[in-house]
């Protein structure tokens, strides 16, 4: 368990940036048809995942607030497990900024996977088939929703695959 200030102040930047991006959300202004935008379109879409931020980050402030309340503190081992945890974290943090330069150039597909097979041995899986079973359909369901449910194109890249039907 990590320190209950430490956490705090972690929650509190993640909701000032969250806070601040849904001010920014507001100033979106691009050209598209206006049938693309009948559920969450390319405005709104942004508005429903910082929301869903907003709400998880409240719930995790409030937790922490409880701990700290409760006089939870931090110990040795505890210190010394949040040094490697820091640095898989950073390594993850590498790796999305890989992912969104690539996004772009490689498409949707190519620059998704690796990041999944990644992220998922960080967090500790050791079965490399199950893994990538996973997160091909976890790519495959992504895809889906993007094209299908929300109406959104992703980058083709050099596959060149952006609609399944």
């Amino acid at each position: 368990m990590q320190d209950p200030r430490a956490e705090l102040a972690g929650y509190l930047v993640i909701l000032s940036v969250t806070i601040f991006a849904l001010l920014l959300s507001g100033t979106i202004d691009m050209d598209f048809a206006s049938d693309l935008e009948v559920f969450a379109g390319p405005r709104r879409y942004p508005r429903i995942i910082l929301s869903v931020i907003l709400v998880l980050d409240l719930i995790l402030i409030a937790s922490a607030l409880r701990r700290l309340s409760a006089g939870n503190r931090v110990r040795g081992a505890v210190a010394d497990a949040n040094w490697r945890g820091k640095g898989k974290a950073f390594a993850v943090f590498v790796a999305l900024a890989a992912f969104v330069l690539l996004f772009k150039p490689v498409g949707y597909l190519l620059a998704m996977f690796p990041l999944l097979i990644f992220v998922a041995l960080m967090n500790g899986a050791r079965n490399i088939g199950r893994t990538v079973l996973v997160c091909s359909a976890l790519i495959l369901i992504c895809l889906l929703v993007f094209r299908y449910g929300l109406n959104i194109v992703l980058p083709e890249g050099l596959v060149g695959i952006d609609m399944i039907f």
